[in-house]
């Protein structure tokens, strides 16, 4: 692994012309910012531990002349539920890391490094949104060395950005069923469906239930939840026979475990069909659901 150079901390200091504006640091203060991270040494580089794992450390939190690369076991501890472990490939250098640095920071702020980005090397139980060899940004605890760990926030970057907030998580592996007909009778259809959510939409990959023969088929389609009460949306064939294509909604139980509503759309017994259709986390809690709404409808 290269040396790091201290020369990409000392480049940080052009940052501090718009830290000198900030009305909470006294002109003391930022003089000692710019002058502190542009330290005279004799040498350009720090020494790397001989250990699978390090961090930046600063000694005496005074001075950026104290820094060095120490051993980092914390990195290599087994994995609780929800964490990852991450290969850092940069990490970024914000004010509070200077400030800690710098002893101005009240309290224990932890090890310097909060901001990286990275590869997943390792997922915990509990982890479904993220996969070892998948891309990474975040916040790091400890981000400034080769291995941090994480916790596996399931949220996008819209989210993290403020811009969409859903505290329901619908992602997953569920089941659809549908009330339809083939040859004038009627049936229901019940189907495993895979659900990637991405703030607001949701991205449908749907098999078969049958063999496409009967009147089954493959599809994929979109829902967008609307004020975590209603799913609306569309549906299309993936199978080069079959054309069957239409529109969705759903009422959306307050708690994401179900949803039920109607679909219309092209079929096998016409170009204009509609019927009951419920999602569910179990087969037979999607069946039953749409088998109430038609013995409902016909009582």
């Amino acid at each position: 692994m290269p040396k790091p150079n201290l020369g990409h901390l000392s480049k940080i200091a052009i940052n501090f012309d718009v830290c000198a504006e900030d009305a909470s640091l006294s002109p003391a203060q930022r003089s000692c910012l710019a002058k502190e991270f542009l330290p005279e040494r004799g040498a350009d580089t720090l020494t790397v531990p001989d250990a699978p794992a390090w961090r930046l450390h600063v000694a005496h939190k005074d001075s950026s002349r104290d820094l060095a690369l120490v051993p980092q076991s914390d990195a290599l501890a087994p994995l609780v539920r929800g964490q990852v472990r991450i290969a850092v490939r940069c990490a970024g250098i914000n004010l509070r890391d200077v400030l800690d640095t710098l002893g101005g920071q009240p309290g224990d702020a932890g090890p310097l490094g909060r901001e990286g980005a990275g590869i997943v090397t390792e997922v915990a139980a509990g982890v479904e949104h993220v996969a070892v060899g998948d891309r990474v940004m975040g916040l790091f605890p400890g981000a400034f060395g080769p291995v941090a760990i994480a916790d596996a926030l399931n949220i996008s970057i819209a989210q993290l950005a403020g811009k969409i907030s859903h505290d329901l998580d619908l992602s997953g592996d569920w089941w659809c069923a549908w009330q339809t007909w083939k040859d004038g009778a009627p049936r229901i259809d019940t189907h495993p469906l895979r659900v990637d959510q991405r703030g607001e939409l949701l991205q449908l990959d749907a098999d078969r239930a049958i063999p496409v023969e009967q009147g089954s088929y493959r599809w994929r389609g979109e829902l967008r939840l609307w004020d975590s009460e209603a799913l609306i949306g569309w549906y299309h064939s993936t199978e080069a026979a079959v054309r069957s294509k239409g529109t969705m909604y759903f009422a959306l139980h307050p708690h994401g475990t179900h949803a039920w509503g109607r679909w219309v759309g092209m079929s096998y017994d016409g170009p204009v069909v509609t019927g009951w259709g419920a999602m569910a986390r179990t087969q037979e809690q999607a069946h039953q659901v749409v088998r109430d709404l038609v013995d409902q409808e016909t009582s």
